[in-house]
């Protein structure tokens, strides 16, 4: 279910759906930190409301303002260390390829290619604390994909700067 919530709350930070009620604290917070954005939303679940914390990064292409990519990452509840993240991929993507994150050359993690929905293509990782540290220490990473129409790969450069101060007020750090 928290996969399911997270990518609910990437949705909503990219202006899908909206909700909204009365309460002592915002139901939602945005807070930038150079390239990243932190974000906190309440939403319903049944009788509960759930608060829901990223940190994000979206980018569009000049000119048509359309999305690129968004990827948003939540602290993995399991160890309160790694991110689980949500990446929202471009269509025109060879699936059977998935996403690879690389930094300075150097492949870090590959992922399936969960589905494709009309906001474009969904990928869902584990990003290990290591990666996160990586992260937090680096000027940019590189979300690798393969074009469907001849399979030549290619980059989204993905800058860093913000990051760990995102990341530190996503952990409370």
């Amino acid at each position: 279910m928290k996969p399911v919530l997270f990518s609910a709350t990437l949705l909503l930070a990219i202006g899908l759906t909206h909700m909204s009620s009365a309460q002592e604290r915002p139901d939602e917070l945005t807070e930038v930190y150079g390239n990243w954005t932190y974000l906190c939303t309440t939403v319903q679940s049944g009788e509960e409301r759930i608060r829901s914390c990223e940190i994000l990064q979206e980018q569009r292409q000049q000119g048509t303002n359309q999305r690129v990519i968004a990827f948003g990452i939540r602290l993995d509840e399991k160890d309160g260390e790694a991110g689980a993240a949500t990446v929202i991929a471009p269509f025109g993507i060879r699936l059977v390829d998935g996403l690879r994150i690389a930094q300075d050359g150097e492949t870090l993690l590959t992922s399936p290619i969960s589905t494709c929905m009309p906001v474009g293509c969904i990928v869902t990782m584990t990003l290990p604390a290591s990666l996160v540290e990586r992260f937090r220490e680096g000027q940019s990473f590189q979300i690798l994909l393969s074009g469907n129409d001849n399979g030549a790969e290619f980059s989204i450069e993905m800058p860093l700067n913000g990051f760990k101060t995102a990341w530190d007020r996503l952990t409370g750090g």
